[in-house]
């Protein structure tokens, strides 16, 4: 993912983990029990019930295990170390739910209202799981390139149909799209396994249409009149280069 994004994404999360830290510093005090959304469900006559430091000390534990996770999740995307990520969800996941279990086993004695909770936030959360899977599915899909007839058909998220002769020319850079120097995302995908595709600002080539394995060498670039210049590249390498060959030799029919 390239720097500023990635920069972006871990200075919010961090903000949000100093948030997070503090409110469970002050839950643990008994205070700002308001932000335990379970706690606003709980009917007045019982929540004068309830030992608020106890629960505060339950609810604040979990928030600052919570901000540490996302400290850690926010390195994970940093270093872009993906399957660390993964088990860092896995984690707020299952320390959300157990907790939250023993939270309404010790201090409510009952599991009506976690029922009510778990449903609401089980749907958010695997509506959730749902987009997020579907969109890393087909961002980091292998991206496929055919000629068909007059055409160069790139398939794939953010794909497009090339005319050849719009293809002013074709070079294969033997450097990777990192080397080439990628700066921004406008409109595109950034996978944590060196996926790039969509629409990036590039250091010498102004905006781009990427479809490349970031880290992997060499790299198509093709010049196209009036569109942006589109840049391709295969985790196989030696894919990268037959295709190179199969669009130059078209090209000179």
């Amino acid at each position: 993912m390239e720097t500023l994004a990635v920069t972006i994404i871990v200075v919010s999360m961090t903000l949000i983990a100093v948030l997070m830290l503090v409110f469970g510093l002050l839950m643990r005090r008994g205070k700002a029990l308001f932000l335990v959304s379970y706690y606003n469900l709980i009917p007045k006559d019982q929540k004068d019930k309830i030992d608020k430091i106890a629960f505060g000390k339950s609810s604040g534990n979990l928030m600052i295990r919570m901000a540490l996770a996302i400290v850690v999740l926010s390195a994970s995307i940093y270093l872009n170390q993906f399957w660390i990520l993964i088990a860092v969800i896995v984690y707020i996941l299952a320390d959300s739910i157990v907790t939250t279990i023993y939270i309404f086993r010790k201090h409510f004695g009952s599991i009506k209202l976690l029922k009510k909770h778990l449903s609401i936030t089980g749907v958010i959360l695997l509506v959730s799981f749902i987009v997020v899977g579907v969109m890393f599915y087909y961002g980091e899909k292998e991206t496929e390139v055919h000629l068909v007839e007059q055409e160069i058909q790139i398939k794939a998220m953010y794909g497009k149909s090339v005319e050849l002769n719009s293809v002013r020319n074709i070079n294969l850079i033997e450097q990777s799209m990192s080397d080439i120097g990628v700066t921004l995302r406008t409109n595109g995908y950034g996978g944590f396994t060196g996926t790039l595709k969509g629409n990036f600002s590039t250091k010498d080539h102004g905006g781009a249409l990427l479809f490349v394995k970031a880290d992997v060498s060499p790299t198509i670039w093709l010049e196209i009149s009036g569109q942006k210049d589109i840049f391709i590249s295969f985790a196989d390498s030696e894919k990268t280069r037959q295709l190179y060959r199969e669009i130059a030799v078209a090209l000179q029919r």
